[in-house]
């Protein structure tokens, strides 16, 4: 049998659930509560954001720079979620953070880059996990621990044409130079 509002009666339990959390079946469900769920079309936290990067003409690249995180970066806890999205737009409230953090959530309650860039910009970012383990790898052991300076004059050096360019074989000996490796 339909209600008032054109829903079944357990359409109607699975949005309750999902507005108060699942918490408990005899909950009260205050209005403060409803309307930091429920978001006009308008004021959908992904829509605005879906909006933001188009305007902005991002792509996943210049949304991860944007946003101070990489693709190979662990997923997210709330606590950096929260800051990559205000680092986006600090206009955005704590309860839309929230609400799009839990629509966005695996079932470790965390946030995968990966979901996170798919959902925001509506494509599919290249992960090529070798290359991104390459990157990460090459990161660590170089910007991470300082050793920038030391790549770039070595490159420079390497550089005989000052055209940019070094033969693969001096790329891989200048690697092993700076991270030590054989």
């Amino acid at each position: 049998m339909k209600s008032q509002v054109g829903l079944t009666a357990p359409e109607i339990d699975f949005l309750f659930d999902t507005l108060t959390g699942n918490l408990k079946k005899d909950i009260e469900l205050k209005l403060e509560h409803w309307t930091s769920r429920i978001f006009d079309d308008a004021l959908n936290p992904l829509q605005l954001l879906r909006e933001l990067v188009q305007a902005e003409n991002l792509d996943p690249d210049d949304l991860l720079f944007q946003l101070k995180l990489k693709a190979w970066d662990e997923p997210l806890a709330f606590d950096r979620f929260y800051a990559a999205i205000r680092r986006l737009d600090p206009s955005f409230s704590d309860a839309q953070c929230r609400n799009l953090f839990s629509k966005l959530k695996n079932s470790d309650g965390l946030v995968e880059i990966q979901t996170f860039l798919r959902n925001i910009t509506g494509s599919e970012h290249d992960t090529v996990d070798f290359r991104n383990k390459m990157y990460k790898q090459f990161y660590d052991e170089i910007y991470a621990k300082g050793k920038q300076g030391q790549l770039l004059q070595l490159l420079e050096q390497a550089d005989k044409g000052n055209d940019g360019r070094v033969p693969p074989e001096n790329l891989e000996k200048i690697l092993k130079v700076v991270t030590g490796g054989s």
